[in-house]
């Protein structure tokens, strides 16, 4: 016998609330015009349609995670190390000596000599003082004889040339060394490349226990 639409769509949304309670349940709708129910001569239900429910349980799934390559930091301690590097350094201003010729200019002197003089006759002057207190000049003729004396004699040293010690002024000046540098002991962050091995995990997945029929209202 033919039972109204009402009573069946309120029968089987009891039913389905009673496995909502029990169970977790995805709607899946079917395609346009398929599964209508109701028709224009029941009027005031409007527009029904056939919805499969899916039935379904989140279980746990154990896999395994496949091995693979990781780059990791570490720190690692580098020991105390001396290098050789090459810088300028800044020589300070010196003086040095060196070995030069020098040009020695002409000069003068004396040498004392021993030499005979001949006898002559020499003018000389005298002064006499009389009693009145005035003073005469008189030019007075004299012999000296033969004989030797000792002489300051001038000679010339003619120009030469003389090696020498002379004092130059190098300025300062940049010079390419190689410097001995030390590096003290330190931590260094080193990125390497390490082999993870793959291992075993759990997730959730869907499991899709049943389903079933439902008629609801289409919106």
């Amino acid at each position: 016998m033919f039972k109204p639409l009402a009573v069946v769509l309120g029968a089987a949304l009891s039913l389905g609330a009673g496995q909502l309670a029990a169970q977790r349940f995805e709607i899946v709708k079917p395609a346009e015009g398929v599964g209508r129910a109701g028709a224009s001569h029941h009027r005031g239900c409007g527009t029904y349609e056939r919805v499969w429910v899916e039935e379904f349980e989140m279980v746990e799934e154990r896999y395994q995670e496949p091995g693979r390559f990781e780059h990791r930091e570490r720190k690692i301690w580098v020991e105390e190390q001396h290098i050789t590097v090459t810088e300028q350094v800044l020589v300070p201003e010196s003086k040095v000596l060196v070995n030069e010729r020098v040009l020695v200019p002409e000069s003068k002197y004396y040498v004392e000599k021993k030499v005979y003089v001949e006898g002559q006759i020499v003018e000389y002057d005298e002064t006499m003082e009389f009693a009145s207190g005035h003073k005469f000049t008189f030019r007075r003729l004299k012999y000296v004889p033969a004989h030797w004396e000792c002489r300051k004699i001038e000679k010339v040293k003619p120009a030469y040339y003389e090696d020498r010690q002379v004092e130059r002024c190098v300025p300062a000046h940049y010079v390419t060394r190689e410097v001995v540098k030390c590096i003290p002991g330190h931590f260094e962050t080193v990125c390497e490349k390490v082999w993870v091995e793959g291992c075993f995990k759990t997730r959730m997945v869907k499991k899709v226990t049943g389903g079933h029929y439902e008629l609801r209202l289409r919106r």
